[in-house]
């Protein structure tokens, strides 16, 4: 398994535990497995939360109790408040886990789906939903969602029928 020094910053609530704030949720057995996978390739976590004072505490310690060991808490990393020159504001991190975060993809990039049925469409994955039409056709979808991202030229390169692609707005 290839070795890896990753930085993740997760949030405790929502993302750890089932939202339940002040009261600690229950446990999210994905995302605890998820961690204990990274570490063992070598990615270091930051509990990265608004939580504060006792229920901070309470957090860390029942992470502790659940097999989850934090490299740092609410803070930066020692090597990377020496990398800026001093703590930051801002946690610094490759990758940040929050149940609230919002993916923004860059604007020169467009995020195709196949479909080959008619009708409206709506796609829902986890909080979020999204509409996209093309015309008449559309596609309707259970369960998990795998959207290909790619430039139009992307696509023409993997011949791609421009008409079996449906460009998702949101």
């Amino acid at each position: 398994m290839k070795k890896h020094n990753k930085i993740i910053a997760v949030d405790f609530d929502g993302c750890i535990v089932t939202n339940r704030f002040p009261e600690i949720g229950d446990a999210i057995p994905e995302t605890l497995q998820r961690i204990k996978d990274e570490k063992d390739n070598g990615s270091r976590f930051i509990l990265w939360t608004c939580r504060r004072d006792e229920r901070l505490t309470a957090a860390v310690e029942w992470c502790a109790a659940h097999g989850i060991q934090f490299d740092a808490v609410n803070d930066n990393l020692p090597d990377i408040i020496e990398a800026f020159g001093g703590d930051t504001r801002k946690i610094f991190a490759n990758e940040y886990w929050d149940d609230r975060a919002v993916l923004m993809p860059p604007s020169d990039r467009l995020l195709f789906l196949p479909f080959a049925t008619t009708g409206n469409m709506t796609i829902s994955a986890g909080h979020t939903t999204v509409e996209a039409r093309n015309g008449d056709r559309s596609v309707e979808i259970t369960g998990k969602i795998c959207v290909i991202e790619c430039t139009k030229e992307e696509s023409d390169r993997h011949d791609r029928d421009a008409d079996a692609l449906l460009e998702v707005t949101m």
